[in-house]
């Protein structure tokens, strides 16, 4: 057995089970995301961190991080070297992680576009926004988010999709499936888009339609304009 996994089955054996992440995302900033196999998240501040793994010399063992349940949570490349955790949340019964871009469409302002995968391969397109915040995605890094110079994810649970900031806060988001293809109806009216999500995110074009628009007054007062 190498001697980094005797290590690490040692360490579990005395100090808890290891709690296993099933997916983990890293922010260019150095914040890691975990997601628990019980839906969890632990947030780890990476900054002083060697990198995601390193290779032992001795054994060749690729060393990646782990959590560690006892005597507190903590995270660790080999069990040797402790690093707490910025963050955790228990009960969030998170899946993974949403694939979300940044759009601007100048009538109605900033939100993401994403898609994930729910059961039976089926892919759920949606939209979301957060009305009494600033939401910006860094160079349109993909599922990474900055709302209120916060690091945010966007994360997928059962049955809806949530945006948790790097202090493990749930923000209050608006979050709108896509009703017929390229439509997503919004409060007051609704986006609508041209391309292919999944494949070509990129290069999406959005148009807002007000309801208002509907009415006779705002006709009237768009022709006199």
């Amino acid at each position: 057995m190498a001697c980094c996994q005797k290590r690490r089955d040692n360490l579990a054996a005395v100090e808890g089970d290891l709690y296993p992440a099933n997916c983990a995302l890293i922010s260019p900033c150095g914040l890691g995301f975990y997601v628990t196999r019980d839906g969890a998240l632990t947030i780890i501040d990476k900054k002083n961190m060697v990198g995601d793994y390193f290779r032992c010399d001795n054994c060749w063992f690729e060393n990646y991080v782990s959590l560690y349940i006892q005597p507190s949570l903590y995270a660790s490349y080999d069990g040797k070297t402790k690093y707490p955790v910025k963050a955790h949340r228990k009960m969030l019964n998170l899946h993974g992680f949403a694939q979300v871009y940044q759009y601007e469409e100048p009538n109605f302002g900033t939100f993401v576009n994403g898609w994930c995968y729910q059961t039976a391969g089926v892919i759920t397109k949606f939209i979301m926004y957060c009305p009494m915040k600033n939401i910006y995605a860094p160079d349109r890094n993909i599922s990474i988010l900055n709302i209120d110079d916060k690091v945010a994810v966007c994360f997928v649970t059962h049955n809806d999709n949530i945006i948790i900031n790097s202090d493990c806060e749930i923000l209050e988001t608006v979050c709108v499936l896509e009703s017929e293809p390229g439509i997503f109806k919004i409060p007051g009216g609704y986006l609508e888009c041209v391309g292919d999500v999944v494949n070509d995110p990129q290069n999406l074009i959005w148009t807002y339609t007000s309801k208002a628009l509907n009415t006779k007054a705002a006709l009237a007062s768009q022709e006199a304009n």
